[in-house]
Formats: C-alpha cells, structure tokens, sequence
C-alpha cells in the first residue's frame, strides 16, 4: 500500500467541484496523469458557529474510514460491495493509488453553515473484481519504490 503524496490539479479540480456548494460528484476529472480519478464527498451542516475546519477534515476522514464495519474482509482480494456504501473506505486504502487532492468548502445552505470536501485520488480505485491490497506484512511488495520512511508499514517516497 502506497503512502499518498499530495497532488496540487487533484486539489484544484476538488476546489472547483466544491466551489459549486452541490453535494454531488463531478461526471468529469481526469487528468493528463490519471485517466480515472476516486473521489469521495462529505458534507456537515452547523447550527449557529461554524465548526473548527480541522475537525471538519477529522470528521471526513473518520466518515470514509468508518465504512470498515460494512466490508467484507473476503473483498479485499476481489473488491464488490455488493450494495453496501464501503466505495469511501476502500477508495482511502487502495493500494494502488498514489496521490490525494482535497478542498474544503465553506458556505450557507438553507441558513445552516455548511462544509462541504472533496477528495479525488489517483489513479482512482474501486474497480469490481480488482484487488484492494494485498494481504500480508506491510510494506513486503514495495519494489523499486521502496519502504516509506516516516510511515514504515507503507512504500513510497517521503514527500508527503
């Protein structure tokens, strides 16, 4: 499993998608580097004060991963999700995937404060059939790239 670097167009084109304040996702994103792009979205309404962005982000993050309780341990070696909402979660740990590009959007719906996030990875994953990691010591496939050194269970370079 790769360690995600941050990929500045995966962050625009998340800025653009979110500068629309729609909770929906984008029919077009990729890229000169990745012909298919992963996106997750999430949204989180505030009555009164507007919550602390970073806890916002902490909550986003939390959202995709949580969808853990719902998937199959017997899809990681052949990813369906058979009806159940678990795309937010392998998206974050597929392996192939190497880059992430967020935006946080702030804005009024309905007089509620609302932040709304995007995600977009690439290459994107959650193919039907394909593999989502491979199960074993971490880190044990990393190749060429090599192990991770700040993050030593992941491969990849450091700039993260």
């Amino acid at each position: 499993m790769n360690a995600l670097n941050y990929n500045r167009e995966l962050a625009y084109i998340a800025q653009c998608l979110t500068n629309k304040c729609k909770f929906a996702h984008d029919k077009c994103r990729k890229t000169a580097k990745y012909s298919w792009v992963g996106q997750n979205l999430f949204i989180k309404w505030f009555q009164g004060t507007p919550g602390n962005k970073k806890d916002v982000i902490r909550s986003a993050i939390d959202s995709f991963y949580n969808e853990v309780k719902d998937f199959n341990p017997s899809w990681i070696n052949s990813y369906n999700n058979h009806g159940k909402m678990v795309g937010h979660y392998s998206q974050l740990v597929w392996a192939n995937t190497k880059e992430v590009g967020c935006s946080l959007t702030y804005y009024i719906d309905k007089g509620q404060n609302t932040y709304l996030m995007a995600c977009n990875y690439g290459p994107g994953g959650n193919f039907i059939g394909q593999s989502v990691y491979k199960k074993g010591r971490p880190a044990s496939e990393c190749g060429r790239q090599g192990v991770n050194r700040r993050f030593p269970g992941l491969c990849g370079n450091d700039n993260i």
